[in-house]
């Protein structure tokens, strides 16, 4: 929250106060208060002090590492594949998907299998 204000009024203490001067006539105080919150719950002072104190301990990399993205389907990455299909071709595959409960990718990776099986 922005706000400019006379120098006369009270400022909240977790508000900073930036004087700029305009001219040797006319001084202008912006005051600047940040609103701390997260998930729309304020977030109190000690839990900030928390996360200082835990980051100025130090992560472990690998726990980091491992909790970081989608988890793995084998003991390699997988690769992301672009394929283009016709708007019937996808909406076959929606509606099979739908059918039996599977998201779009899950659908197309049983396609594949039951295909590179039938080979």
């Amino acid at each position: 929250m922005r706000c400019e204000v006379a120098a006369s009024l009270q400022i909240p203490a977790d508000c900073t106060v930036n004087p700029i001067f305009w001219s040797p006539t006319q001084n202008r105080i912006t005051i600047i208060c940040m609103e701390r919150k997260m998930n729309g719950r304020t977030v109190s002072e000690a839990e900030i002090d928390g996360w200082v104190e835990e980051a100025e301990a130090g992560y472990d990399l690998e726990e980091l590492k491992a909790r970081m993205g989608r988890p793995a389907r084998g003991a390699e990455a997988s690769q992301v594949i672009p394929v283009r299909l016709t708007v019937d071709e996808l909406a076959a595959v929606m509606a099979r998907a739908e059918r039996e409960h599977l998201n779009r990718s899950e659908a197309i990776r049983a396609a594949l299998a039951a295909w590179s099986h039938a080979a």
